[in-house]
This record gives structure tokens, C-alpha cells and sequence, in this order.
């Protein structure tokens, strides 16, 4: 998973955007929780954060991985995000990986 998220890695911004324009096609229920945010800036942060969490792996930091994750699902709370959100978040996430990644696999998956 590491090795393969260098390709994501490489073009934070673009993939973000990517991510998101995908998002809010394909599951326009999302679009309200979002209001008036700034893309730019949540497309770099979403890839960053998850920049942060594969490092955190590669270093086999769980700890600090588990205190980011908490911390996230604090932000999202706040923020009153639906856990119904979550499998449309992840079905753009795995579809944007099976994009650009070549040897995305069914054990990467």
C-alpha cells in the first residue's frame, strides 16, 4: 500500500480535486455537507492527512496513526458529517486508486 501510494503522492492537489468533482457527481447527497469550503484547500489537506497516515504505517507508528484517526473522527463530527457519507467517501477513494494506480490490488483494496 505504501509502495503504491507514491503515484497518489506525486500530484496531491490534482488527485484531491479529482476525488472530490467524483464525489459530488456520483453521490449528490454529499454536496450539503460541504457548503461553501474551500476545494482547494480540503483537496490538498484530504490528500495530505492521508500522506500523514501512510507514513505513519511505513513507520509502524499505530499509535500515532490511532490519535490522527481519532482526531479526524472528531473534526468530522463536529462538522456533523453522516456516517452515511462514509461508503460514498470510500467507493471515490477506491475507484480514484484503481485510476492511477497499476498494480492496485484486490489484497491493496
Amino acid at each position: 500500500m505504501a509502495d503504491s501510494w507514491q503515484v497518489m503522492s506525486q500530484n496531491k492537489q490534482q488527485m484531491g480535486i479529482e476525488f472530490y468533482q467524483m464525489l459530488f457527481e456520483k453521490y449528490l447527497f454529499v454536496l450539503p455537507i460541504f457548503g461553501r469550503v474551500d476545494m482547494d484547500y480540503l483537496s490538498l489537506h484530504l490528500f495530505q492527512a492521508l500522506e500523514f497516515l501512510i507514513n505513519c504505517l511505513k513507520a509502524g507508528s499505530s499509535d500515532e496513526m490511532l490519535r490522527e484517526l481519532r482526531f479526524l473522527g472528531q473534526v468530522h463530527g463536529s462538522a456533523d458529517v453522516p456516517t452515511c457519507a462514509y461508503p460514498a467517501i470510500t467507493d471515490c477513494m477506491i475507484t480514484l486508486m484503481e485510476r492511477h494506480i497499476s498494480d492496485f490490488t484486490l489484497q491493496v483494496r
